[in-house]
């Protein structure tokens, strides 16, 4: 008999739609409108898709008050014309808006970039105050691959959990009243 040790711990390997669900509703919870709460959610999905880690970043992003990226992002789709130099936290997450570019983006500690709307090199920084640049010509290299399912960061996606808990209506008698299918269950 094969025993197993109690302190071994299993990974969370979400799905793509539930990275995109969950950065959405934790979104959400910090108070982002919908529309920015669905390019959160989009963001994290793309990011993962590649199997570049969006959600430490946009966990950071969304706990603390600054300039966000993905309202920046949202903006560069909506105006290309908007300047291409800005300060922002966690420039990682402006990869999926770039996504359609052939583009370089630079920041103070790493670099990316996108050829064939597919990201080469690497990944920016997660984490932390950045000036980025975007440049006209993507750098040589072989693009990333398409990621299958990974192991998602545990303290960060319960994080994310957390936030999405603010969206939760509390429970009550009025919110349990006619909940279930009572005594006749006809469907």
């Amino acid at each position: 008999m094969v025993e197993l040790s109690p302190a071994r711990t299993w990974a969370l390997t979400p799905s793509l739609g539930e990275v995109q669900a969950t950065a959405l509703r934790a979104a959400r919870g910090a108070g982002y409108p919908w529309g920015l709460a669905q390019d959160c959610g989009w963001a994290a999905r793309w990011l993962w898709r590649y199997g570049i880690d969006g959600l430490t970043p946009l966990a950071a992003v969304l706990e603390t008050p600054g300039p966000c990226p993905v309202t920046l992002g949202a903006r560069w789709m909506d105006a290309p014309d908007v300047p291409c130099v800005a300060e922002v936290r966690a420039p990682v997450l402006l990869i999926p808006f770039l996504s359609g570019r052939d583009c370089h983006l630079m920041a103070e500690t790493g670099a990316v970039s996108l050829r064939g709307g597919a990201p080469v090199l690497g990944a920016l920084p997660e984490i932390g105050l950045q000036r980025i640049e975007i440049t006209g010509q993507p750098e040589a290299g072989r693009p990333l691959r398409i990621a299958s399912r990974r192991s998602a960061p545990g303290e960060v996606w319960k994080r994310l959990k957390r936030l999405e808990a603010r969206t939760y209506a509390p429970a009550s008698d009025a919110s349990r009243a006619g909940a279930g299918a009572g005594l006749t269950d006809n469907d």
